[in-house]
């Protein structure tokens, strides 16, 4: 009998980024740890050039629909994506990648049927943070157990907005904008 590997689907859309970003053709390799226990990091992005390793661990989110606001003064996002806080052991993984799975746009505004390509009805979001980032984003929504992310369809911004005193700009740290740290990382 042979042996079955699984991986959350967080953790495979982490991993398909993660190797469309670094190819094989240039000496990537994304690999995951045996054990399904494994504490600290869930994906390995190694680099044959300079024998580097990167650790990664996956914290995930579904999204939520913001319901509209009541007064005309408050601001919401169409959607909102919440993480339950956690520790952060310094040194157990290199980078953080937080991934939020939402319907597109266009899914939501149609009936329920849908053709059978179910991959075709979402979009993610990824938000990577290296070690210390990590750190220091949860030290400042220490007051809170959760924190949370918001966006609209079709704009690359995303913003804090629960677990800060106000709303805080964490665009550039969206996995397009974070690649080239990672490649950094890696030498």
């Amino acid at each position: 009998m042979d042996a079955a590997f699984t991986l959350s689907y967080p953790e495979l859309v982490v991993a398909e980024s993660l190797a469309r970003a670094f190819p094989k053709r240039h000496g990537y390799s994304v690999s995951m740890p045996l054990s399904r226990q494994q504490k600290g990091f869930d994906l390995l992005l190694y680099r044959k050039q300079s024998r580097k390793t990167a650790t990664i661990q996956v914290k995930a989110s579904r999204s939520y629909a913001q319901d509209q606001p009541k007064r005309a003064t408050t601001f919401r996002f169409n959607f909102g994506l919440w993480f339950k806080r956690f520790r952060v052991e310094p040194g157990a993984a290199d980078f953080y990648i937080l991934f939020g799975l939402y319907p597109r746009a266009d899914v939501v505004e149609k009936s329920l049927w849908r053709p059978r390509t179910p991959k075709a009805w979402w979009n993610h979001r990824l938000l990577v943070f290296s070690d210390p980032e990590m750190q220091d984003l949860l030290r400042h929504v220490a007051s809170d157990s959760f924190f949370a992310f918001g966006f609209n369809h079709g704009d690359e911004r995303i913003y804090l907005t629960r677990g800060a005193s106000r709303r805080r700009d964490y665009t550039g740290k969206v996995f397009a904008a974070r690649s080239q740290a990672i490649a950094d990382f890696l030498g």
